[in-house]
């Protein structure tokens, strides 16, 4: 029978290299536009019973080992944010997500502001191509939820977005015209976000978000920074100090296997 000091240092080799996979994913990311770091934490399994106990001491037992308890996502620690002199590129200032629709109208959040102006839709747009979710602003005061259209841009001279997500299109005759707006999203359990890759999460409908979209500097959410955008949350020094944690665990469980073994052998040359 395999020994219980193995097997229990086993699942921790496991669960350590879990730690570090997570970490280096950290790492590799710590210039990702709107990623957002991962924290892995761990749990006890099941314990054995080795004997019986007192009504004051209860059972005696021995744990079996360690196993994942859940990977949590830190949304609420806002990355650095960089000036990127693109108009279009937007960054959160406080709580919120931006929303994005692809071609077959799924939902995705995002904190990545790269976004820019399709030049034959004149919708705002992300790296991906997907819809930027806001409101279309029509002249006589009108908001049309969904994509946004800015319309006939022929006699745009330059845009500006401002801090509530209004862009304001300025026009060759000296006119400035609100044609559309970005709006946000908040969610009440932003840890059932799924990653998708792109600095995308899905699963939006589960995490529980706003009942229609709202503007920045609205409720909880944050204020629009127009020409900037977000950088990562990592924090390196902290994934050094939890990489060489990870690494004496391993170390430690992989001499628990190599103790045991030994022990194991000694019990086996008793017969010798």
């Amino acid at each position: 029978m395999l020994s219980p000091a193995l097997s229990s240092a086993v699942t921790g080799l496991r669960q350590f290299q879990y730690s570090m996979d997570n970490i280096g994913n950290n790492i590799a990311n710590s210039n990702t536009d709107g990623y957002k770091a991962t924290r892995i934490s761990f749990a006890d399994t099941f314990s054995r019973n080795i004997q019986g106990g007192s009504a004051e001491t209860g059972q005696t037992q021995i744990g079996t080992g360690v196993t994942t308890a859940g990977i949590t996502t830190s949304h609420s620690l806002g990355g650095t944010t960089t000036a990127t002199g693109n108009e279009s590129d937007l960054a959160v200032n406080g709580e919120g997500f931006f929303m994005v629709k692809n071609a077959n109208d799924k939902m995705f959040a995002t904190r990545d502001g790269g976004f820019h102006i399709d030049p034959a839709s004149h919708k705002l747009t992300n790296a991906q191509g997907f819809n930027v979710q806001g409101a279309t602003l029509a002249a006589d005061g009108t908001s049309t939820p969904g994509d946004i259209d800015l319309g006939d841009l022929t006699n745009m001279t330059s845009f500006k977005i401002d801090p509530n997500g209004v862009i304001n299109i300025h026009l060759k005759d000296g006119t400035i015209e609100k044609r559309g707006q970005v709006l946000l999203n908040t969610f009440q359990n932003p840890q059932k976000l799924e990653r998708e890759g792109g600095n995308l999460y899905s699963n939006v409908e589960a995490a529980v978000g706003l009942a229609s979209l709202g503007a920045p500097e609205t409720g909880s959410l944050g204020r629009v920074m127009s020409g900037q955008k977000e950088g990562s949350n990592v924090e390196l020094t902290n994934e050094f100090v939890n990489m060489i944690t990870a690494q004496r665990g391993f170390q430690a469980n992989a001499r628990v296997i190599t103790t045991s073994d030994q022990m194991l052998e000694e019990v086996v040359n008793l017969k010798r």
